[in-house]
């Protein structure tokens, strides 16, 4: 419908499904064969895709939201645990988030999600764990961009953030700890290496 406002979450939608399709397509057209080639395959895929991914998005934001409300509301969380679960909390859901994760990862978030109020819900006995938890994740984020610094644009350190995620498996830091067997990255709300940028 003309003069009609679309909602960010349809934009959003659009825009990180043109990005998949010119992904795939190895990047903009230099000739006029490939452009024509690449009009065609998104007039095939954009519209699926943007529906993929508004569908996707629409539960991660509203998770997300009951998320915020739910610490909000929480009594006698400690003040530097509440700023770490924001910060994991934004670094998951944030304006342009869509586009930063990509509509192949888009269904990975409410796994996240998930591990983040799986966290809240076990803090309350263990505060301390929690704790240690927390300092241990704090330490592999900094040597997470300490090798981002080092090595600009490389894309094998990118996928960094997402290779537990994609392998379904934990990453053992050398900091685990390994007479437990637990790992930063097992720690329920913890084991998210998109933290490290």
């Amino acid at each position: 419908m003309p003069g009609r406002t679309r909602p960010p979450s349809e934009i959003a939608g659009v825009t990180a499904a043109l990005a998949a399709v010119l992904g795939d397509a190895g990047g903009p057209p230099v000739h006029a064969a490939g452009f024509a080639a690449l009009v065609r395959t998104a007039r095939e895929r954009v519209i699926p895709l943007t529906t993929e991914t508004v569908l996707a998005v629409h539960p991660v934001i509203g998770t997300s939201r009951a998320l915020q409300e739910r610490l909000t509301v929480m009594r006698g969380l400690p003040a530097d645990v509440g700023a770490d679960v924001r910060g994991q909390l934004a670094g998951l859901v944030h304006p342009g988030f869509v586009a930063d994760t990509g509509i192949r990862r888009l269904a990975e978030l409410p796994r996240y999600l998930r591990g983040i109020s799986h966290r809240l819900d076990r803090l309350g006995g263990n505060v301390e764990r929690d704790a240690l938890a927390m300092r241990r994740v704090h330490a592999v984020a900094a040597e997470y961009r300490q090798l981002a610094a080092q090595h600009p644009g490389d894309p094998a350190v990118a996928a960094i953030r997402w290779m537990r995620r994609a392998a379904g498996k934990p990453v053992r830091p050398a900091g685990g700890d390994r007479r437990s067997g637990v790992g930063t990255t097992d720690l329920p709300g913890h084991g998210r290496t998109d933290r490290l940028n």
